[in-house]
């Protein structure tokens, strides 16, 4: 007699955990997620979008907004925390059929690797391209996305062309950031920056001194070169948001 044994993935994942520190567990609508509860930070990194949905530095409130209106399924994306917008931002230009913000926000990511470091917890999961991609985007690829909870926030993207064919692609670390009282925010460091005003048929226009939320906003800053602060009087707290290496 022979007995195979299979066992199920998110038991396999499993493997990766570090006691006490990061476990893999079940989050909301059954959908497998990297707990960590490290002497650093807090956070949870749910494998559907690699998508961050909480980071709480030790001492210090929730930094990330989710809304409650989230729909916890495979197909739908999570509304709030960081989504990952990859090979385009916003709609398709050439296709007002495709998926809004690319096609691995609502897609199943693998685990690849959980590591604790003098910075915190650094947790890698990956996906590349397949037949789902290829429907709406013909490039090969490789993404990586590795983020480290720790007293600051560090998420890397990292995009490998596994093909010939040279591509250009668009991303965005789509971050919801949860504050007291939007009415009160403040934003630094955007004066005289251009954006797209997407509540005025995407005109370009220039920031004026800090940015405040007196109306429905959504504008694109374009090349961005320095940080920006997001002022919340409410917590009394200052969130610093820095990138680099990519044109923004």
């Amino acid at each position: 007699m022979t007995t195979n044994t299979v066992l199920d993935p998110r038991q396999q994942i499993r493997k990766f955990e570090i006691p006490g520190v990061a476990q893999v567990c079940e989050g909301n609508g059954g959908l497998p997620l990297v707990k960590i509860t490290g002497s650093r930070a807090k956070g949870e990194m749910y494998l559907h979008g690699a998508h961050v949905t909480s980071w709480c530095p030790t001492g210090s409130d929730e930094v990330l907004f989710v809304s409650s209106k989230s729909r916890w399924q495979d197909g739908q994306a999570i509304r709030g925390g960081i989504p990952i917008c990859f090979p385009w931002f916003r709609g398709k230009t050439d296709d007002p059929h495709a998926p809004a913000h690319g096609v691995v926000r609502t897609r199943s990511w693998r685990l690849e690797s959980i590591a604790e470091n003098d910075d915190g917890v650094t947790v890698t999961m990956f996906i590349e391209s397949d037949d789902q991609t290829r429907r709406w985007w013909p490039g090969e690829f490789r993404l990586v996305h590795r983020a480290t909870f720790g007293p600051e926030l560090r998420l890397e993207l990292t995009c490998t062309n596994t093909d010939i064919t040279p591509f250009h692609f668009e991303e965005a670390l789509h971050t919801y950031n949860q504050v007291t009282d939007v009415a009160r925010a403040r934003v630094l460091g955007l004066d005289g920056t251009s954006f797209l005003d997407n509540t005025d048929s995407n005109k370009q226009k220039t920031q004026a001194g800090e940015m405040a939320i007196a109306s429905q906003t959504d504008n694109a800053f374009l090349n961005t070169e320095g940080a920006a602060d997001l002022i919340d009087p409410g917590l009394g707290r200052r969130i610093r948001l820095e990138n680099n290496n990519h044109a923004n």
